[in-house]
């Protein structure tokens, strides 16, 4: 009843406003004598004041922004905060009231921004099933593929749980890739698709629910943690010592990893690497406990008890940032070059040695007793003496070989 009354209250309105302009009232009451239909530019002129008229009456005078009426339909541009919901419905079913017109809304048209825009067709959306098909499964692969790794996607008594940027779960408990699973979830939803009003992809896709996964406060957190009556934590210049004793196990068992990231990047920028470093590990531990930062001296007061308790920086000399590995490994590429050169010098001392010996056995065949003598048993002790030097110096070459292989390793 109330309804009806304000639609009646507008036609008024609008009779009034129209019959100062020489108009025809929408109903086809005529406002002036001899006046004739009225031309496409006074349409134009009834559909906007019209569509102002049921903004300002909803209470969004000033959502609407401008309004364009072309062959295909009913253009409207308004404020960000208008979409296709229920008032802007209730604004287009007021609207055909008043004007005797079938306008629907085209969802699809909708385009987002500081000024949203969307459109008004004439006579009821429809589209065959392969269209709203195809719209459905563009919408769930999109949303499946920015799904963060942990996320749990439920369909009914059927969940699957996103594990390496694969989905795991259904009814098999199985790991597929989403390009997989979309065809099969189309099928499983057919009837949803397919009996959609005035199509909308976001109707369908809502009846899947994606959860994130939510990290939990740890002890440390719990027990040490300061918040304030909002739950937002205290603002911090230093980090806690509590948290650090995590923190510190966390860098020892990377602290390789670590190492490597800071060598590629310039050392006036290690403090700030420091302070993500810790805000990362602290966002997956604590879901930011302590990682309300403020000033610029966490980054170097967290170096600093890195440094006292031997981690990823050494601990001697007055720079804070020597990398505990840096040094280490210049050191060992000059202990690789100074092996290299011991070898190639033990490699020609045993070549050396091997000549020595063909050639006693060559002079001692020449020059030895047949029977044995005094001649046949110097060369003998040469001989003998030649060969223990051999296998020393082969000894050598191996162990320094082993060295080698180690440094080579790492």
């Amino acid at each position: 009843m109330l309804r009806t009354q304000l639609i009646d209250m507008i036609y008024e309105e609008l009779f009034n406003e129209l019959h100062k302009k020489g108009h025809k009232d929408p109903k086809g009451r005529k406002l002036m004598k001899g006046e004739e239909d009225l031309d496409e530019a006074i349409n134009k002129s009834d559909a906007k004041y019209t569509m102002k008229m049921m903004f300002d009456n909803h209470g969004f005078g000033k959502a609407l922004k401008h309004m364009k009426i072309l062959r295909r339909g009913i253009t409207l541009n308004m404020s960000s905060y208008m979409g296709p919901g229920k008032v802007l419905n209730k604004i287009v079913k007021d609207f055909n009231d008043v004007m005797g017109t079938k306008y629907k809304i085209d969802v699809d048209s909708f385009q987002k921004g500081h000024v949203t825009s969307i459109e008004l067709k004439e006579g009821k959306l429809t589209e065959d099933y392969s269209q709203r098909k195809r719209n459905f499964t563009a919408e769930l692969r999109k949303k499946m593929e920015l799904a963060k790794n942990g996320t749990t996607m439920k369909i009914g008594k059927h969940s699957w749980t996103k594990v390496k940027n694969n989905w795991k779960g259904g009814k098999y408990n199985r790991t597929e890739p989403h390009q997989l699973l979309i065809p099969a979830i189309t099928d499983d939803m057919y009837m949803d698709i397919k009996n959609s009003r005035d199509y909308n992809a976001a109707d369908v896709i809502s009846k899947i629910k994606f959860e994130s996964k939510v990290h939990e406060m740890s002890a440390t957190a719990r027990k040490h943690g300061k918040f304030g009556s909002t739950g937002v934590p205290f603002p911090t210049e230093k980090p806690n010592e509590f948290a650090y004793m995590d923190f510190a196990k966390y860098i020892k068992k990377n602290e390789k990893k670590v190492i490597k990231f800071l060598k590629q990047i310039r050392p006036d920028a290690f403090f700030k690497a420091l302070e993500n470093f810790w805000s990362g590990w602290d966002r997956k531990t604590n879901n930011s406990a302590f990682s309300n930062i403020r000033g610029n001296k966490f980054g170097r007061e967290l170096a600093l008890m890195l440094r006292k308790d031997g981690l990823v920086f050494k601990n001697t000399g007055n720079k804070i940032t020597n990398l505990k590995e840096a040094s280490n490994v210049w050191k060992r590429f000059d202990a690789m070059q100074k092996l290299q050169g011991n070898i190639m010098d033990v490699e020609d001392e045993m070549r050396d040695i091997t000549n020595d010996l063909k050639q006693l056995h060559m002079d001692m065949e020449q020059e030895a007793e047949p029977g044995g003598g005094r001649i046949a048993d110097r060369y003998g002790r040469d001989i003998e003496k030649k060969e223990k030097e051999y296998k020393k110096k082969k000894a050598e070459f191996k162990k320094l070989m082993k060295q080698l292989d180690k440094l080579e390793q790492f």
